[in-house]
């Protein structure tokens, strides 16, 4: 017998249409490099490294994803164990306004951004070998989620992230995008059939209520997009489910799983190439 998932009751009508919102391909050039290094106070030129054109000098290192408009920029002369202001508490509303401060001239015109989480970076420290170790917080990590057209942007390609050190300093951040514009609309699939191709999906091949048990806690409807470092053509509409599934083997495994909420075209069509990477490993379709 297959295995029985529970559902819970979603909190959102899942849309009959949504629009398709294609990217622009835009690639980083010396021009855009320069420009966003000197932005950011780093002397030297950007040198292609294959995935990355990167900027380094002696006080920070940028690196731009070729893929996209992405870019990754750290600090490197800030100390990083926790020696500068080590009895400082930095605030956590300072540093929202520091991570605000650093990273809203950089942030996207057609998405929203907005804080989901302030969380701490921690440090264990020993002075010698055998004391208990010291917790300090070094930094505190605030961390940006995007929404387009009120559609959360799911996965790992559409978030940000500003560190700011304990001396109220920027040490850091990224910010990860594609800038994008719509296109056209796109039906979606009903939900009992998005359910029903997450249950038949290889996640559950081999799993019988006997030998397994699994439950999806929280289900959410928006726009897969995949790492920074890949291109793709358009934003895929999709399920978020997020769950736990228990087994002899493994008592406790919790997952996070997208289903594609619209038809992607088959592999070798010429309609395909509107949706680059849409058969994503991130994506049950």
């Amino acid at each position: 017998m297959a295995l029985s998932i529970q559902f819970p009751e979603p909190d959102f009508k899942m849309p009959a249409e949504v629009p398709l919102f294609a990217v622009r391909h835009q690639t980083w050039t010396r021009e855009s490099a320069i420009t966003l290094a000197r932005r950011l106070e780093i002397s030297s030129e950007a040198v292609d490294a294959g995935l990355w054109m990167i900027a380094r000098d002696k006080r920070a290192v940028l690196e731009l994803y070729q893929a996209t408009q992405s870019f990754r920029y750290s600090r490197l002369d800030l100390d990083g164990e926790g020696r500068e202001c080590a009895e400082r508490r930095l605030d956590w509303d300072e540093a929202r306004k520091v991570a605000q401060a650093w990273i809203e001239p950089f942030l996207p015109v057609e998405g929203h951004a907005e804080v989901i989480t302030i969380t701490e970076r921690e440090l264990l420290v020993s002075k010698r070998r055998g004391d208990e170790p010291r917790a300090t917080i070094i930094a505190l990590d605030v961390n940006y989620v995007f929404t387009i057209d009120r559609f959360p942007l799911l996965g790992p390609g559409a978030k940000a992230k500003v560190s700011v050190h304990n001396t109220g300093a920027a040490a850091g951040g990224y910010l990860f995008w594609r800038t994008v514009a719509p296109i056209s609309s796109v039906p979606t699939i009903p939900l009992e059939e998005l359910f029903r191709r997450f249950s038949s999906s290889p996640l559950f091949t081999h799993l019988t209520d006997d030998n397994a048990r699994a439950e999806v806690r929280s289900v959410r409807f928006g726009y897969l997009t995949i790492p920074p470092t890949e291109p793709m053509s358009a934003l895929i509409p999709a399920l978020e489910l997020r769950g736990t599934i228990s087994t002899e083997a493994q008592p406790r495994y919790d997952f996070i799983v997208h289903v594609a909420a619209s038809e992607l075209p088959e592999p070798g069509r010429a309609k395909e190439a509107r949706l680059v990477n849409a058969r994503s490993a991130l994506l049950i379709a």
